[in-house]
């Protein structure tokens, strides 16, 4: 009878001693052991880099979208999950670096898409103000001859459209630039060393661009 008292003594201290080991942290979150809580967050971590990593890519790829109202869409769900990622804890230095180079040329985007519109609405106004001539105002010569010149006018008015902005070489190449970086198997131990990379990959782009010209 004395054995199995001591028996049940040394499990109860053994436990005791055991549950003692585990932090307060794993406790919290309901974990008897800080190696099972430290396997969840290396799951949870797992998880959160993928979902980001997805966003990353679907943005980046800019030519994909058919419409800027898309991009825009989704340059704003990659806003909101950047700040998500940074206030959990998201410590994927080369997501970081990637989303951020990406929402850091959408000011471009916005830019242009004024710029066309405003280019749009003059090469409109321009080709309502002109007096188109009709076959019923004019003899079949003089007709031709002011339909001719309206037609010119027209295509001045148009050309106001090519003053408008476009998307620069450096806006298309950070988002390829962001793609690779993601999809890079390199690690880094900061954000500079993956913000050097970055860099990199963006002046190798360049270099290439100007070999094609």
């Amino acid at each position: 009878m004395r054995i199995k008292s001591l028996y049940a003594l040394t499990t109860a201290v053994f436990l005791f001693a055991s549950c003692g080991q585990v932090s307060e942290q794993a406790l919290n979150a309901g974990f008897k052991s800080d190696k099972a809580y430290a396997l969840h967050i290396e799951q949870v971590q797992i998880k959160r880099n993928k979902n980001f990593k997805e966003v990353i890519l679907y943005v980046s790829n800019f030519k994909a979208f058919d419409l800027d109202a898309e991009y825009m869409k989704a340059a704003e769900k990659l806003s909101r999950e950047h700040r998500k990622y940074i206030s959990v804890g998201g410590s994927s230095f080369k997501l970081l670096i990637a989303s951020e180079g990406v929402l850091e040329v959408q000011g471009e985007v916005e830019s242009v898409n004024s710029s066309q519109a405003t280019a749009r609405k003059e090469a409109v106004d321009c080709i309502l103000a002109l007096d188109e001539p009709s076959t019923t105002d004019y003899g079949s010569a003089s007709y031709e001859i002011l339909k001719s010149l309206y037609d010119m006018q027209v295509s001045l008015c148009r050309i106001k459209l090519y003053g408008s902005e476009s998307l620069s070489s450096l806006f298309l190449r950070t988002h390829i630039a962001a793609r690779q970086l993601v999809n890079s198997d390199q690690v880094f131990d900061s954000k500079e060393t993956a913000e050097s990379y970055f860099k990199t990959l963006l002046q190798k782009l360049e270099d290439e661009e100007d070999q094609s010209i």
